[in-house]
Order: structure tokens, then sequence, then C-alpha cells
């Protein structure tokens, strides 16, 4: 069949691939945090240079600072002096508390601040938590948050007074199971707070995403569009975060029903709970974007006449942080629909037959297909040769790009079998297919379902625009750039902060935004691009094959513990260890802890004879079908931390700890029955009240964990070398012993 179209029109190969490459590029510059502003900026902007000096100053010698812990309280007064340079005093609230989704009570202690305001009315409140893990100094996590708020703080206090007040929250013991927040929204303030910003951050650099709100969402996404700088934002971010295990502290605020919105930057994960999480580690970029959009957003709420919190939720996403598009999540299906009527239409008005139409929706789920596939097999190849020892590796942004590169590889092949199919028929197959998934997401997940409709309904706008026989190469190319824009920075980002089991699925992603225009990817010799986008994929991934995956710039993350109890002592590590520590230790798979389910290595090691946990048992009472037993709990060694594990079967209606209720947590995945943690063990010991069901006797473990190994453990720390360091929790000392409740 002659074609009408003029050879400008008619779909090239290299045009789709260019394409897809420059708008790779374009993200990848995006994804660059901006340049920080100096410490010379006008006093009512936020300069990174300034927070950055500031997180130098809260961290003082960069010891970690975990709850309870000596240089937690040295955090804290340095904090309360930098509040005080800024004329605001730092009020301290200290409070036992307890979370019931990790089933851990601590002492905290926040410190609040509240800025002088003009007007009254609900506050907006901003959070970060300024205690560390046990294994870092917290530069990052969250000392940036802290820093954020102290600069975000000063660039108001310059500005023109407030209409409405704003509160500096900082909780303390966020890393031990967000406790800080737990006992704020258990106090007396809640009632007065209208709106969160949580500013918090998962490595060292990389842009500040807003990625969690609260369930009324519609007016802030409103509000960060008009007023965030570079914006970072997605309502899919939102979907999936909710769907994840993980929280921060605004999850507390959530669920206790005030809305708002959580910001963190993530890159160089490696970093994230390690030693290496150091105030000069931390990225001044990062610092500036995450300031600039928690200033802006501060500015205009405390201005606005009313606090935007109205009911309803928002779909949107950000072009490359140039703007953020948004609607409704009522206007979803309307729009679904629009898009696919309109397509529909073009359907029975070009008379496309059904080989077509039938191509274009099969191509783009082989493309994805393919592209998973083809992602699997690599990712099995590499993990098979020892490149992903680890779930992060400093060869994640090499492996990145080495499964995108697959991605438009399976694009290209499948492009190049539905070749002779270029026509119409096939373009509005792929467009019909996008549009019909989009209108499945607007129903069952409406924040994500923009990822179908906004290029399906460019791709129907631009379709009938477009004359000839076959679609001329803008209404290929015009919807695939949408589909690129909004698919591939989410899944770009999916190794960042999923580690590498995720590479096959950005290879699928990528296969299925090339498959987006299988037209001008099949065009011309399009098996000879495929072939040569497989090489390349190939020759990416033997560079990351030569190169080391762990550096003492980007180390891999071992914590190591000593565990003793009345029979035995072990080493003891729940992920796998470098050869030179098995070496040493002799370690086998297996844990030495009897409430451990399963996973981890542990070694024989010489038994100390530690002194053991000390439990006294005061009052045991009869329940209705159970009992009711109060007890004393303390470390005779002075350790800080404590754990009960009752078995699995064992009825906990519920507990109290230092008098405050904990209902029961739930189960923990790799740990046999119900864990209960104390995560400030005062010298003297705290009280314990448990609610079991049932009579008959229960034998349960009690444990206590202090920082660092005894001195023979010093050749497995040793061994560990340069590109390995304590993660988390880092490395601990364990005594545990049976208890008889």
């Amino acid at each position: 069949m002659r074609s009408n179209q003029t050879p400008a029109d008619r779909p090239r190969g290299g045009g789709a691939l260019f394409l897809l490459v420059l708008l790779l590029a374009l993200l990848a510059w995006r994804e660059a945090p901006p340049t920080p502003r100096a410490a010379t900026a006008p006093p009512i902007e936020f300069s990174g240079q300034r927070a950055g000096a500031l997180l130098e100053r809260l961290l003082g010698d960069g010891t970690p600072h975990p709850l309870g812990s000596p240089a937690n309280a040295a955090v804290r007064e340095r904090l309360l002096a930098e509040l005080a340079a800024l004329g605001l005093a730092g009020e301290v609230e200290r409070d036992w508390a307890c979370s019931d989704e990790y089933g851990v009570c601590g002492e905290v202690a926040n410190v609040l601040a509240r800025l002088p305001a003009a007007g009254s009315g609900p506050a907006v409140l901003l959070v970060a938590h300024y205690d560390s893990v046990p294994a870092g100094p917290g530069g990052s996590d969250d000392g940036s948050g802290v820093a954020v708020l102290l600069e975000t703080a000063r660039a108001l206090l310059a500005g023109p007074p407030l209409a409405r007040p704003v509160w500096l929250l900082f909780t303390d013991g966020e890393e031990m199971g967000l406790l800080g927040a737990e006992a704020f929204v258990r106090g007396p303030h809640l009632a007065e707070v209208g709106v969160v910003l949580n500013a918090e951050a998962l490595g060292a650099s990389g842009l500040a995403w807003m990625f969690e709100t609260g369930e009324a969402n519609r007016e802030l996404a409103a509000l960060l569009g008009r007023h965030a700088r570079r914006p970072a934002a997605s309502s899919l971010a939102v979907e999936i975060y909710r769907r994840m295990p993980n929280n921060t502290d605004f999850s507390v605020f959530r669920r206790a029903g005030l809305t708002g919105l959580n910001f963190a930057f993530v890159g160089e994960t490696l970093v994230y709970h390690t030693p290496l999480d150091t105030a000069a580690r931390c990225a001044r970029g990062s610092l500036q974007h995450e300031g600039d959009q928690l200033l802006a957003l501060t500015r205009a709420l405390a201005a606005a006449p009313a606090l935007p919190v109205a009911p309803g939720r928002a779909v949107f996403f950000d072009l490359a942080g140039f703007l953020l598009i948004r609607w409704p999540e009522s206007w979803s299906l309307p729009l679904a629909l629009a898009a696919l009527l309109l397509l529909v239409g073009q359907a029975v008005v070009r008379r496309q037959g059904a080989r077509g139409l039938l191509g274009g929706l099969l191509g783009p789920p082989g493309a994805l297909v393919a592209g998973g596939l083809l992602g699997w097999l690599l990712h099995r190849a590499l993990t098979a040769l020892g490149a992903f020892p680890a779930p992060w590796t400093a060869t994640l942004g090499l492996a990145r790009w080495a499964f995108v590169v697959l991605g438009l590889a399976a694009a290209a092949l499948l492009g190049s079998l539905l070749a002779r199919w270029s026509g119409w028929g096939l373009w509005l197959g792929t467009w019909l297919l996008w549009a019909l998934g989009g209108l499945a997401l607007a129903h069952f997940v409406p924040g994500a379902s923009y990822l179908g409709i906004a290029p399906a309904l460019v791709a129907a706008l631009a379709g009938w625009a477009g004359r000839g026989e076959s679609p001329p190469r803008a209404v290929w190319l015009l919807p695939l750039a949408v589909a690129a824009l909004v698919w591939l920075p989410g899944a770009l980002r999916l190794p960042d902060t999923m580690g590498y089991a995720t590479l096959p699925a950005l290879a699928a992603v990528t296969a299925w935004v090339g498959a987006a225009a299988l037209g001008p990817f099949g065009a011309g010799r399009g098996w000879l691009r495929a072939g040569l986008l497989a090489l390349a994929a190939v020759g990416l991934s033997v560079t990351l094959l030569a190169r080391p995956a762990f550096t003492p710039h980007h180390p891999r993350g071992v914590a190591l513990e000593y565990v003793e109890t009345a029979a035995a002592a072990h080493w003891s590590a729940a992920v796998a260890l470098p050869p030179a520590v098995r070496a040493a230790g002799e370690f086998a798979p297996g844990r030495p802890w009897p409430w451990v389910s399963s996973g981890g290595f542990s070694a024989p090691a010489p038994r100390l004879a530690l002194p053991a946990p000390v439990v006294a048992i005061e009052t045991i009472e009869p329940v209705a079908g159970g009992r009711r037993i109060r007890l004393a709990l303390r470390s005779e060694r002075g350790a800080p931390l404590a754990r009960l594990w009752l078995p699995a079967g064992v009825e906990l209606r519920g507990a109290t700890v230092a008098g405050v209720a904990l209902s029961p947590p739930p189960a923990r995945r790799g740990v046999r029955g119900t864990q209960l943690a104390i995560a400030t063990l005062p010298p003297a010991g705290v009280e314990i009240e448990l609610e079991l069901g049932g009579t008959e006797p229960v034998t349960a473990w009690v444990a206590d964990a202090s920082q660092g190994l005894p001195a023979a453990g010093r050749p497995l720390q040793e061994a560990r070398g340069p590109a390995a360091v304590p993660v988390h929790r880092g490395d601990q000392t364990v005594v545990a012993r049976e208890l008889t409740l």
C-alpha cells in the first residue's frame, strides 16, 4: 500500500530512541539537587550553606546520639542553644511513650519551639527528629531535618510577622519506634495543630521528594504546585508508601487524623544509618531543595486565612520538576473515559482493521513481559557472578542504566516484529490499551491513574490532528514524551529506595514506555537497533562486574552481635558477611537467638559469663480466662536496652510499661511469638505489667543489650575491613535468659 505521508512524517527508528535518550538525560540532570545558596544569601532566603554549618555545630564531634544516651542529651543542649540564638525558647517535654505498632516503649525528651505570630488559629507544625541510630551520627537522618527547620525558622523570623502560629517540633526516639511523635499526639498540644510538614532523609544526597500526605491532600497539593520550587512529588508515591511497612514521624500524625506533607531526600543509600552519615557527607544541595520547599510552604500556610485542609484527595505528578500537574481525584474516571472515547472515535472514523489494532493491544504487554524477562535473566546472571551481594551496592547507579538500556532493547525488538503494522491500527491499539489502563487505575488505585490518563489523553488529542494513512512522526513522539516523563522518574528511583531486586522491574517499565512508540522503534532495522542496545546493556554489566561492589566511600553495612545465654555464646549477624569475617569467625547459616525463626549467620564465641538481666515477679493476679503479672526488669550490667519475648501461641492481651498502656504489638517478620522492647532501661529498672490469656506456665526470654562487642570480638571487627561498617543498631552485646511466667 502506498503511503500519502511525506518523508518527513514517516516514522524513523532513530527518532523515538533519540527522544527517549534525550528525556533520560533530562531526568538524570533534573534529579541532581540545586546549587546551595551561599551563607551570604539575603536573610529572608533559605541557604543550604548556612544550614550545613548549623548541622556541623549540632552534631559536634559526630558521636552517635541514640535515644537515652549522653550524646543525645548533648545534641539536645546544642539544639536549645541554637533556638536561643534565634530568640526562641525551646520547651523540653519529657514523657514515657509506647508504640503499639513496634511493641517498644521508652522515655523521650521532645523539644518544642513556637515562633511569634500576630494572629491565632491552628498551628503549622514543622517536624524533624534529633536522635540518631546507634551505628551513626545521623548527619542526614535526621540532622538534616533539624538543620532545615532551624534555617527555615531563621528565614521566617527575618521576614514580616507571621499571621498564624508556626511551631517547631524536634522529636526524640524516632529511630526506636517513632516514640517522640507518639508522645506528642497523646499529649496536650495535638488539638492546637492544623497541618504538619515533616523533614526526613534516606541517604546523604538527592532531591527532596514529597512522598506522603494525609487523607485530605487536594488543597495541599495545589499549594505545593503553586509555591514549591522545583517540586518532586507524585500521588503514585503516596499510594505506594501507604502500602509499605515503612514509617516516619509523619505516619503517627496521619494516624492521629492530621494532614500535611512529608519530605525526604534519597540518594547515596549505603551511607544511611552508618558511621558515614556525617554532617560533612550530607549534600548541601539536598538541604537547599528541602529547605526551599518547606520555607515556601510554611510562608504560604502561615499567611492563609484558613488552612488548606478541606476533605478531598488529588492526583498529581511533577514534570521533571518544572511544574506540578494536578486534578481532583474525582476527575480521574471522567478523564480516563474521555481519552478512551476519543480514541474509540478515531478507530471508527479511520476504519482500522483488527490486525493492526490487535498488534497495538498486544505489543506493549509483550514489551513489558520481554523487558521483565530479559531483566530477570540479567539480574540472575549478575547475582550469580557476585555483582549484588547485598540489596544496595556501590555499583547500583551503573546497574540502573544497564537495565534501562536493556528495556529499550526489548521495546526495539517488539517494534521490529510489528514493523509492518506501523499504521494507525498499531497506534490506536497501543493507546486504547493505555486508556483502558488509566480507566482501571482510576477505579482501583486513583492516585496512580495519571500514569495511564496523561499519556492517553495527549495521544487522543494529538491523533485527531494527524492526517494520512499512517500517524505522522509528531503523533507518535508527543505521547511517547509524556509517557516517559510520567513513568520514568519513579522507575529510575526504584533501585535507590528498594534495592537491586527492583532492577528487572525497571527494565520492564522502560520497555513498556518504549512500546508507546512501537512503530518508530520498528522502522528501519529495528532488530539491529535491539541488538546494539542489548550489547550496550551487556557492556555496562561487564563494567559493573569489573568494579568492587563496596568501597570505603560506599561501604557494606554489617552489624555484629555477641549473644550469650546460660548454655552458650555466639557471634551473630543478620546479613551475609564479607568472606574475611566469615573466615575469622567460622560463621554458618542460622542465628543463636531462640526467638528468631530464620535467617542470618552465627559462629561459636567464648562464653564470658556476663550478668544476665534481673527480673523480679512482684504479683500475679487472676483475671477472666488468664492472669495479670507485674514484674520489675533491670540490667545488672547497666545495659540501656531490653527485650521480652513471649513464645508463639501465648495470648498477650495488653501491657503497661512505666505506667503507659501498650496494645499487643503485631507479629514481626522473622520473630517467633511476641516481642516487647524497652528502649531506655533506667539503672533502677522499669515496671512492666502483662495480661496473658490462659493459666499454664509460660517459658519466655528476656535480654538486655549494650553497644559494642567485648574485646574478644575485635578480630571480627578488624576483619570487616574498610569497605564494611556497622549499620542500624550497630554492634551489640546481648545477654539473654529464660523466664518462667
